[in-house]
Formats: C-alpha cells, sequence, structure tokens
C-alpha cells in the first residue's frame, strides 16, 4: 500500500500537468490572423467604383442615399451600398506572397478580374485589384494600391 500512495500521487500531478498546458494552449500551433486589407467607415466613403470586364459601376453619396451613375443613372438601396460597403472591409489578407511584384501577370493581375475603388471625404482613395482565383475556393490574388501582393 505504501508503493501505491506515490504512484496515484505521481499520475495526479502528470495529469494535472497536462491539463494546465492544454489549457494555455502550449500543444497548438500558433496560426497568423488574418488581417483586413482596407478599414472603411461608412460615413466617410463618398464614391465608389467596381469594374470587372463585363461592365463597370460607379455609386456616388447624395444628401440622403446613394445614386447609380453608371451604367445608368438610378437611385440604389442604402442598405444595399451598406452592405457592399461592410463586405469590402472585411476582405483579408491571409499571406503574402510577394513583397514588391514585378510580374502581375503571374498572379492575375495585369488584367484583373475585378476593380474596386473608394474615394473618401478627404479626397483619397483606396483600391481594391482582384487577380487569378486560387485552387482553393473563394481565395484570390489580391493587391490592394501601395501594399504588397496578398492573398484571399
Amino acid at each position: 500500500m505504501k508503493r501505491f500512495i506515490p504512484t496515484v500521487l505521481l499520475v495526479v500531478i502528470c495529469i494535472g500537468g497536462f491539463w494546465y498546458a492544454s489549457t494555455k494552449d502550449f500543444f497548438q500551433e500558433k496560426k497568423d490572423e488574418p488581417t483586413s486589407l482596407l478599414t472603411l467607415k461608412q460615413e466617410d466613403v463618398q464614391s465608389i467604383s467596381l469594374k470587372t470586364e463585363e461592365q463597370q459601376v460607379e455609386l456616388s453619396r447624395n444628401g440622403n442615399g446613394w445614386d447609380m451613375k453608371k451604367p445608368a443613372a438610378a437611385p440604389t438601396s442604402t442598405n444595399q451600398i451598406g452592405s457592399w460597403l461592410d463586405a469590402l472591409g472585411l476582405v483579408a489578407s491571409t499571406k503574402v506572397v510577394e513583397d514588391k511584384t514585378t510580374d502581375l501577370a503571374k498572379y492575375g493581375l495585369d488584367n484583373p478580374l475585378g476593380t474596386y475603388e473608394v474615394t473618401l471625404k478627404d479626397g483619397s482613395k483606396k483600391g481594391l485589384q482582384v487577380g487569378a482565383a486560387l485552387p482553393i475556393q473563394g481565395y484570390s490574388y489580391v493587391q490592394v494600391e501601395g501594399a504588397p501582393l496578398c492573398i484571399k
């Protein structure tokens, strides 16, 4: 019986040590958190330009809401534009492919599938170009104006 007590005590200490280590994530690999490519405040956005191979859409803010300028002038839903801006702000970078690329054709950014440009109240512009799609569904090569090439 005297030999059994130290063995039980050692097992309890080991179980406690493994439990403590698992709660502190000692056994898990640290993953890089995706970073947002564009940070936008909806109230600061004055106009939006969306360009694809097939069409171009331009929207501008008026006093009460938004108006479509291209392809045809028409009023638009403020809620829909707000959803688009939210979605644009959710685009995140998961990995930097190259800091400064010289061959944009390799990533489909020489002739991008889509170009999204937002003009802010202060006149500054933030742009996002979407290049070739990756084999993983939902991921594409993306480049922000003045930033390194990123995946998402």
